[in-house]
């Protein structure tokens, strides 16, 4: 985890899928503790000598985040607006942009609403899934302009709530899966014909 969050700085929120979580408490604590600062300290180290040997950028964020949910909002009005004023072509409905906004921002609600509902904290799965949504929520308006870039964000959310939809399956199982992938086919045919 050190090294990849030398290369993505968010992996390091992957960590509360590592956390042990069991009695005794403190021997717990301790180890937790000891595995956070294994996974941080390089890139603190790394982050202090970057800022230390380079002229730091005022907009150093890159407008990667904004307040919970109004960036998505934001993308789902644009997108309704140019579905509701005619702008999908309805024969060539399954590659349209803005129907695959819509369908990305249902899915993955849908997959954040599952993973706090089905709650599981004996599963680290599920913890590091869990502990991705309000990033995801806050995530700003540039990532929101790329489809893949926001299912990318997203994905260890996907992955937690696919795998624990696997392993629960009760009465609501299909629209559970259908809410959440719903999204999935533009992306496969996005894959196969361009």
């Amino acid at each position: 985890m050190a090294l990849a969050a030398l290369a993505r700085e968010t992996t390091l929120l992957g960590f509360g899928g590592l956390m042990e979580i069991v009695r005794p408490w403190r021997t717990s604590a301790a180890r937790n503790l000891r595995m956070a600062l294994v996974a941080a300290v390089p890139l603190a180290l790394w982050m202090a000598y970057v800022a230390w040997r380079l002229p730091m950028h005022a907009a150093v964020d890159g407008d990667n985040m904004d307040w919970p949910m109004r960036a998505l909002a934001v993308r789902l009005f644009t997108a309704g607006s140019a579905i509701q004023s005619g702008g999908i072509q309805w024969s060539r409905w399954f590659f349209d942009d803005n129907l695959h906004t819509v369908l990305t921002v249902v899915s993955i609600l849908a997959q954040c609403a599952y993973l706090l509902i089905h709650r599981d904290w004996e599963s680290g799965i599920w913890r590091m899934g869990v502990v991705f949504v309000p990033f995801f929520l806050c995530i700003g308006a540039q990532s929101w302009a790329v489809h893949f870039t926001l299912t990318r964000h997203a994905l260890p959310i996907t992955l937690a709530f696919n795998l624990g939809l696997a392993a629960r399956r009760g009465r609501g199982w299909p629209l559970w899966f259908i809410l959440g992938n719903c999204f999935v086919p533009y992306g496969v045919l996005h894959l196969i014909w361009w």
